[in-house]
């Protein structure tokens, strides 16, 4: 089991920004994001961007393993997570229509004066499509059925029902399909939630003992097969 360091995320992620920084214009070599953490860390977005990379060096790291779980934050952060690749890519698509102009505005300036025809790479531009590309396969990953299946934990509640509808509705939007609804803290022989009757409902009935360590975990599986 691994507890993503979300902390440790966010500096490393910033630290890659200002490295990126400092390639693409020397000038801003006393530049230094880490100096202002405790500030910038509370930035909108950074959190997501965060968790977005710990699961791509998980899934890179651990791609030994058949399956592998994530346990997912809370829903509002949960949602930002999984719309994050989609619409970074369509803010890159934008950022690389207007480089373009740019670097053929600077191709323009470059034969007029030195009749140059050969054109240094655009590091900048070049970075972009690297981001892009990376955004498209998360998305694609968590858009495909067969390697990703997603199980929505809900509670047999009224609260926890809506929310539970308004995250099907919102996936939806992101085209990324629900595969089973997991009902937490269910009774005994509890009947389908009929607000989720075209899912699969997997119900979980509250245990007296805490489910920590593997031998708790298949007693409690032998209890469910047992009902």
């Amino acid at each position: 089991m691994i507890e993503v360091d979300i902390k440790k995320k966010i500096k490393k992620y910033l630290q890659n920004i200002e490295d990126d920084l400092i390639k693409s214009n020397t000038s801003l070599s006393a530049f230094n994001l880490l100096n202002e953490f405790e500030i910038i860390k509370h930035s909108p977005g950074i959190e997501e961007y965060g968790l977005l990379m710990a699961y791509e060096e998980i899934t890179i790291n651990q791609s030994d393993f058949d399956f592998i779980i994530f346990d997912m934050p809370p829903t509002a952060l949960t949602l930002k997570i999984f719309s994050l690749p989609t619409i970074s890519a369509l803010w890159l698509n934008k950022l690389i229509d207007l480089r373009e102009r740019i670097k053929k505005k600077k191709e323009i300036v470059s034969r007029m004066k030195i009749g140059n025809t050969e054109i240094e790479k655009d590091k900048i531009l070049d970075k972009l499509y690297k981001q892009k590309n990376k955004y498209q396969i998360i998305e694609e990953v968590f858009k495909d059925k067969s390697r990703t299946k997603i199980n929505l934990v809900v509670n047999p509640e009224k609260l926890s029902i809506n929310e539970g509808l308004n995250i099907i509705k919102e996936f939806e939007n992101y085209k990324i399909s629900i595969n089973n609804i997991l009902v937490n803290k269910s009774v005994i022989r509890q009947k389908q939630l009929q607000e989720f009757k075209d899912f699969t409902q997997i119900n979980f009935p509250t245990t007296k003992s805490k489910l920590i360590g593997i031998s708790s975990l298949e007693k409690f599986i032998n209890e469910m097969d047992d009902l």
